[in-house]
């Protein structure tokens, strides 16, 4: 019984020698392939033939967009795979060699660049001294990565509950479609290594193949949705409280003499928020925000008020002596409290005041005020609900 566990040790260890790989082996393998190999020649065996690099897109982050500038930055890549006959070995004879890497730089590979960067256009393969896997059947798998700006143009119609899209598109350069073609291997881009972003979500994304001219490419489509929780509290929420705390001024009594100082300090906190939100907007006519809607009807409506609290105002210090009233007020529809007689003269009406000459134009001042303030918030809810509306 020990005879025989002895002799099957011996033979599990003699596999176990038989099995393994060397590095005189792989480096034997390696010379044999690349003797005579020509790294300045497309891999098919006929030339006339279009090589097919099939192509993963990688997506790990979204740096940052600049929906100013109209430019996203990522970090992305692809692993691109091709057929070269030239590195093909049996691995039964070559000690059992399943794949190995090769530095890149000893063999034919596909430069691959950006046709819409944003900075330079040039090839995400520049990176020197990258190893790639080469397996026995002449496979040869490649991952490469890279910090890519690309021009996007933005669409900030529904800022802040914007939604961008845009393309990465990678094609093989100097070579035309007839010769190298890039083929994709899925629909979708490989989020595998992905990390998210703190102002942009990844909402979907979509890989196509496509053809610039003569160049044959795959393009991926990304479509990140903006966080608006942050503008919303930092920038929609102060103007709607300002707007809400606006038609306060009618509540105000005329002897506080802060009416005006009141409204035009609102006023004046409208046109502050309008310079921050409009910081963050393309200086762009292609496309008008509605939050810049919103706010230019907000800062409008703030403007009107401050006109019909100087004209209330206006009115209910009016000199007694100025003091007329339309033929249509005879009834005492705006002046309740008042003393006075009558005299025809022409089509008007001349009315006498009462002895401390301020009740006729209070009553008018009250009367406005009520009207203003009613019709105020009621502008103001209309605003906020369109507003609402044209963004969800």
């Amino acid at each position: 019984m020990v005879g025989l566990i002895t002799f099957l040790l011996f033979l599990f260890s003699v596999a176990e020698i038989t099995n393994s790989t060397t590095v005189d082996a792989i480096n034997r393998l390696n010379e044999d392939l690349l003797r005579n190999y020509k790294k300045n020649i497309r891999p098919p065996f006929d030339n006339s033939q279009t090589l097919k690099v099939r192509t993963v897109i990688l997506l790990m982050s979204v740096l940052d967009y600049d929906d100013v500038s109209g430019i996203l930055r990522v970090i992305a890549g692809a692993t691109i795979s091709w057929n070269d006959y030239r590195l093909i070995w049996n691995p039964l004879i070559n000690d059992n060699i399943t794949d190995f890497m090769v530095l890149r730089d000893l063999i034919w590979f596909p430069d691959v660049i950006v046709t819409n960067p944003a900075v330079e256009a040039k090839p995400l393969t520049s990176v020197e001294r990258v190893r790639v896997r080469v397996y026995p059947d002449g496979e040869i798998v490649y991952t490469l990565a890279d910090k890519i700006s690309v021009m996007c143009e933005s669409d900030m119609t529904y800022f802040p509950f914007d939604t961008q899209t845009c393309d990465i598109t990678f094609i093989p350069w100097l070579y035309y479609r007839r010769e190298v073609y890039l083929v994709n291997e899925g629909s979708k881009v490989n989020l595998e290594f992905y990390v998210n972003n703190s102002v942009w979500d990844l909402f979907s994304n979509k890989v196509e193949e496509t053809g610039r001219g003569m160049y044959g490419g795959v393009k991926a489509q990304i479509t990140l949705k903006r966080r608006p929780l942050y503008f919303c509290i930092n920038m929609l929420m102060p103007v709607l409280i300002l707007a809400i705390l606006n038609p306060l001024v009618f509540v105000l009594p005329p002897e506080s003499g802060e009416r005006i100082s009141f409204s035009v300090t609102i006023f004046l906190s409208f046109a502050v928020f309008m310079t921050v939100i409009g910081d963050q907007l393309p200086k762009s006519s292609t496309s008008i925000s509605r939050t810049s809607c919103f706010l230019w009807a907000v800062v409008s409506y703030s403007a009107v008020i401050i006109m019909a609290a100087i004209i209330n105002l206006w009115i209910y210090h009016k000199e007694a002596s100025q003091r007329n009233v339309f033929k249509w007020n005879q009834k005492n529809f705006l002046c309740k409290d008042v003393d006075c007689g009558t005299c025809q003269s022409g089509n008007s009406l001349k009315y006498r005041t009462e002895k401390s000459g301020t009740g006729c134009s209070r009553d008018m001042t009250k009367t406005v005020d009520y009207v203003a303030f009613i019709v105020s918030y009621l502008f103001l809810i209309f605003v906020v609900v369109a507003f609402s509306l044209s963004v969800i």
